[in-house]
């Protein structure tokens, strides 16, 4: 299943295709499960827009994810009451979902997760199979070294909210290598040291930054939908991390309200 982006061609007939319900803004050339949400999808077109309006549409879609996440390192919560909100994310629940694929929904859209198939087709492709490898060894490393941080310097955000996810990302892909009849087992690289809170959100960054081009290959050339909607959600969430740690360096390690650090 490819995409057919609206931005190729001003031709009705070339814009035909199937369409997310929740996420109609692309077009895709065969039938399936909306990578983002699961949401099955249904005929339909895009008619002509300009390339300006869509980009500014999905520009805005973005700053409302991330306003969400901003609103909750304002929000003033200190003492008891944010780290049970820490308790609540870690236990699986709360405003990042439910437990694993199969409760809650989407945080950013709201359609409800599927529970990963037990059995999926064995990708054909052994470079495809090695990169997803790779993938969940950088995943292991990003979880290991955001806990070891998040002690070292006693700070609640972003790694509160970011730590939690990173447990779902690997139970989720190992789970694939499971319904693919594969071992999900591999190495996980050593923790990178750091002088500074800074360098820590410095080190994320590379980690998150590192990630997404390789989450994006593999979808690209995923040889099953389920596939290809489990990687798109974990795609979307490791973006939404790259912008939380972005937004932490920009603050030079501040300790704004809603990054107080535990203790005070």
């Amino acid at each position: 299943m490819k995409k057919t982006s609206p931005f190729r061609s001003p031709d009705l007939a070339e814009r035909q295709g199937w369409l997310c319900p929740v996420h109609p803004e692309t077009l895709w050339d065969a039938p399936g499960h909306c990578p983002r949400c699961g949401t099955d999808m249904k005929p339909g077109y895009l008619p002509p827009e300009p390339k300006l309006d869509l980009v500014r549409r999905r520009l805005l879609g973005l700053g409302l994810a991330a306003m969400s996440v901003l609103v909750a390192w304002s929000s003033g919560l200190r003492g008891d009451a944010l780290a049970q909100m820490g308790r609540g994310m870690r236990g699986g629940r709360g405003m990042m979902g439910g437990h694993g694929m199969g409760g809650g929904g989407c945080p950013m859209c709201g359609q409800p997760w599927k529970e990963i198939p037990a059995k999926l087709p064995t990708p054909k492709s052994q470079t495809w199979v090695k990169d997803l490898k790779d993938i969940l060894s950088l995943e292991r490393l990003s979880l290991v070294q955001y806990k070891a941080d998040e002690q070292k310097y006693q700070v609640h955000m972003p790694y509160m909210r970011i730590i939690p996810q990173e447990d779902l990302h690997i139970k989720w892909i190992s789970q694939l290598f499971t319904a693919y009849g594969l071992s999900p087992a591999g190495p996980t690289p050593a923790v990178r040291r750091s002088q500074t809170l800074v360098q820590a959100y410095e080190i994320a960054l590379k980690l998150e930054e590192d990630l997404v081009p390789r989450y994006q290959k593999l979808i690209q050339n995923a040889e099953d939908p389920e596939s290809a909607r489990v990687l798109g959600i974990i795609l979307h969430q490791t973006q939404m991390h790259y912008m939380m740690f972005s937004h932490a360096i920009r603050m030079g390690g501040r300790m704004g309200p809603g990054m107080m650090r535990r203790g005070r």
